[in-house]
């Protein structure tokens, strides 16, 4: 399955809708409890299929989290399923695949505050960005997220 098309889709669009049924899981709206002025987002976290699906305050799908690795919850993704994410064992795989096909990469270390220590590499593609998530050494997350603003 292509997970990518599933981006900037509304949370109500029949690809959507399948996906969130053949997951089994419930869309929970989380709103501005604190008045913060903070957009409303809703969450659909298919722990045991190790992918969540973050939604704005239009309904659009504009990040998709893949859990490569069993993390807060979450069970470890079946690559097999999904055919259009490229996965990279190493943080210099990822920047050699970029240099290869001439994609723009941003790059940092994560917070020494925040173990496990590790990296992360972003690719940008013009309609949306690939974040790879290295926990030492080894790829534990990945993040697509929509370059599109929806308000714009």
């Amino acid at each position: 399955m292509e997970i990518l098309s599933l981006l900037r889709k509304r949370l109500k669009d029949d690809e959507v809708m399948e996906w969130l049924e053949w997951m089994d899981v419930d869309v929970v709206y989380d709103f501005d409890r604190s008045h913060e002025n903070m957009p409303d987002v809703y969450w659909a976290a298919a722990k045991d299929h190790g992918i969540t699906l973050r939604f704005d305050e239009r309904q659009t799908l504009d990040t998709i989290f893949v859990h490569v690795q069993p993390n807060d919850g979450h069970l470890a993704v079946d690559f097999s399923l999904i055919t259009d994410i490229v996965v990279f064992g190493s943080d210099p795989q990822v920047r050699a695949y970029a240099a290869d096909h001439g994609i723009k990469v941003t790059s940092g270390a994560r917070p020494a505050a925040l173990p496990p220590p590790g990296s992360w590499v972003r690719l940008d593609y013009d309609h949306h960005r690939v974040h790879y998530e290295f926990r030492e050494g080894a790829l534990s997350l990945v993040a697509i997220s929509s370059t599109h603003d929806p308000k714009a």
